[in-house]
């Protein structure tokens, strides 16, 4: 999903080394599709797997499940 919605990358069955491999070639072959590739991979992960995402998913999973009375962003700087 993540690949995908991003547009950082291929996706392939895991059983289909021809696939994986087509998409590899692919991507080498077309230096603009790879630097979009990079640099959208670059977003997603500092938008997806920064510290301050982690802490606020954990946050909204302590409050869903009783833990915790705060919601994300209120408290944490």
């Amino acid at each position: 999903d993540i690949i995908e919605g991003t547009r950082c990358g291929v996706c392939v069955p895991p059983s289909s080394p021809k696939q994986l491999a087509n998409g590899i070639v692919s991507i080498i072959d077309d230096k603009n599709k790879m630097t979009s590739y990079r640099e959208n991979a670059r977003a997603a992960a500092v938008s997806f797997y920064s510290r301050k995402e982690g802490v606020d998913r954990f946050i909204s999973l302590f409050s869903k499940i009783g833990w915790i009375d705060q919601e994300p962003n209120k408290g944490i700087s």
